[in-house]
């Protein structure tokens, strides 16, 4: 699917991002489309162990707007 990353704005072919990992949640949860540059970037600030679920929407909320 093309449109328009979320993060960088660019028009691009698009992942689907998982808001809570997959790992733990199964795929329930909201999806956030970004294209693939801009979603393993974001990959990289998820750490492995489990964490509260308002912790990965702080990841989403600040890697939008600040990294």
């Amino acid at each position: 699917m093309k449109g328009i990353c979320k993060k960088c704005g660019k028009f691009k072919h698009l992942t689907r991002h998982h808001l809570l990992p997959q790992r733990w949640w199964q795929g329930r949860g909201r999806i956030k489309r970004l294209c693939r540059d801009c979603h393993n970037k974001i990959e990289l600030l998820i750490p492995f162990q489990k964490m509260p679920v308002r912790f990965y929407f702080q990841v989403f909320r600040y890697f939008i707007r600040e990294y």
